[in-house]
């Protein structure tokens, strides 16, 4: 199983990955859950990690940024698309991302991310953008965008 998440979640991660380091809002972020909610979505991807069967975290292009930000090596991460994006890949990731902005042109970010996790075969992308879930979800093929905290359901 691939899991691939918004970028908002990796600070996050990160905590999840050394639980000593506070929580710090990234960059350029419109919504930050308050400490409690933080600490309730570390906890979910915390037991999404360590489920039966094992699922695996991955990183999409689209999360390389975020990564550098918060300075979580790569090999904590693996890559969801094992042999990159040739030309091919991006040319249907670009028509992708059209395709899907052309319903809603306000989420780009996330438009783009849907993209590349269908070319990759991600299973799950995991966000705590509702409207990520709610405008989305009816036009990703094969994949559940979800709340980590709905990853069980």
């Amino acid at each position: 199983m691939k899991i691939a998440m918004d970028s908002r979640l990796i600070p996050l991660f990160r905590m999840m990955l050394n639980p000593s380091r506070q929580i710090v809002p990234g960059p350029n972020l419109r919504y930050w859950p308050s400490e409690k909610e933080a600490f309730d979505i570390v906890d979910d991807l915390d037991k999404i990690s360590k489920s039966d069967p094992i699922p695996r975290f991955c990183r999409l292009p689209s999360n390389e940024e975020a990564l550098k930000e918060n300075q979580i090596r790569k090999d904590n991460l693996p890559d969801c698309c094992r042999k990159g994006f040739n030309i091919n890949k991006k040319n249907n990731i670009n028509k992708r991302i059209d395709e899907l902005r052309d319903f809603h042109a306000d989420l780009y970010k996330e438009c783009k991310l849907l993209a590349e996790a269908e070319q990759c075969k991600v299973n799950v992308i995991i966000t705590i953008k509702e409207e990520f879930i709610n405008k989305l979800s009816g036009k990703a093929k094969g994949i559940r965008i979800i709340k980590p905290a709905d990853y069980f359901k």
